[in-house]
């Protein structure tokens, strides 16, 4: 028995360090890169004209999407922040039957790529919009806001939901497709934003995506790191657990022999 208390103590040892290797990793994957490999492509304005595409509907889970093509759109941007629309913490899109919006991607482009204060801004997603914040009043006059876009993404295939999934901060992406309204069996429109300069409800781009391209990865060596330590995280918790419960049963056993 003692030797399995003693497993038991190895491996909460090591579940300790693994468990701060995480959350380090983690941090280091969520920062903001200051080198690019697309600069050229980054410092583009988005493009967008008048669509010839008509509405079409769509089905998931069930449900009808009838969606209104407004605009054809592709857009380069630095991807600061993302947001999964299943992730156990949205009941937001559950509640309202939306299965197609499957990921909101924040980007920034332009001068706001050469912001030589980047690194002190701190970008997050809820679970429909894009927030940026900052202490430094520098980073903040050399940041600006018609030049960042928290996009609803509506993939028009699996390999592009795929790849829109394997999207993470500091990728370097170009994204193609149309500006959409969409509405859920019948019912009132989400309506995409179709200017970079409007704020609050409503500021958000609606992508039917149709090309979805990462340019550049630049945190791939923190995000290995991560997805690694989360796997033997695990995996060490459920061997500390076993150990345990061996050793209770065990101590358990020896005393119903004794008696």
């Amino acid at each position: 028995m003692k030797s399995n208390i003693d497993c038991f103590i190895r491996f909460s040892k090591l579940l300790v360090l693994c468990a701060a290797i995480c959350g380090i990793s983690y941090w280091r994957s969520q920062k903001i890169p200051t080198r690019f490999v697309s600069l050229g492509s980054l410092q583009k304005e988005p493009v967008q004209i008048p669509t010839t595409k008509t509405s079409f509907t769509m089905e998931a889970n069930g449900h009808r999407y009838q969606l209104n093509p407004t605009h054809d759109y592709e857009i380069w941007g630095l991807v600061v922040s993302n947001h999964d629309s299943d992730s156990w913490t949205d009941t937001s899109h559950e509640s309202w039957n939306d299965y197609i919006n499957t990921k909101d991607i924040c980007v920034i482009w332009g001068t706001n790529i050469l912001n030589p204060y980047l690194d002190k801004l701190n970008f997050r997603n809820g679970n429909w919009t894009c927030y940026v914040q900052t202490e430094s009043g520098d980073a903040w006059q050399n940041f600006k806001m018609d030049q960042i876009s928290n996009n609803h993404l509506i993939p028009a295939n699996i390999n592009i939901r795929k790849l829109i999934e394997n999207s993470k901060v500091g990728d370097e992406i170009r994204i193609k497709g149309q500006l959409v309204n969409y509405s859920v069996d019948g019912g009132p429109y989400r309506n995409t934003s179709v200017s970079r300069t409007d704020r609050e409800s409503g500021a958000c781009e609606i992508i039917y995506v149709n090309e979805f391209e990462t340019l550049a990865r630049n945190n791939t060596f923190w995000s290995k790191v991560f997805a690694l330590s989360k796997l033997l995280c695990v995996a060490l918790l459920v061997a500390a657990i076993l150990s345990l419960f061996v050793a209770f049963y065990q101590h358990t056993s020896t005393i119903e022999s004794s008696s």
